[in-house]
């Protein structure tokens, strides 16, 4: 009986552990933590800026990612857009003037509306 309680236990806490969105890019990570309400960073999907790290854990979750419908990442030294795809109520990118060789999305929506993908060099 002590082994069943240990591993419902161990099966719980798994099961109710986050999903951390990986972000490698420090840059991109620092910007998306950074966001707040006067920083226009990241809007939701009513429009109204956000902040993205709603429970300040210093970590992006999928939960958190989900909320975000709207990214300005202009010069902000990015090279590295890996994680975007967790974002996937994302509507408009604009990624101007960093360090990014492509910008690839597995998103639906940007295959369709890649004019909401801003992405100059």
């Amino acid at each position: 009986m002590k082994y069943f309680s240990f591993f419902i236990l161990i099966s719980t806490i798994t099961i109710c552990q986050a999903q951390i969105v990986n972000i490698p890019d420090s840059n991109f990570k620092n910007v998306l933590l950074s966001s707040n309400l006067t920083n226009q960073i990241a809007r939701d999907v009513n429009y109204d800026w956000m902040i993205i790290d709603i429970n300040n854990d210093g970590e992006i979750q999928e939960s958190e990612a989900q909320n975000v419908a709207y990214l300005h990442l202009e010069a902000r030294s990015i090279s590295s857009l890996d994680g975007i795809d967790k974002f996937i109520n994302l509507l408009y990118l604009d990624c101007n003037n960093n360090n990014l060789t492509a910008v690839s999305f597995n998103s639906t929506y940007f295959r369709r509306n890649s004019d909401n993908v801003f992405a100059e060099r």
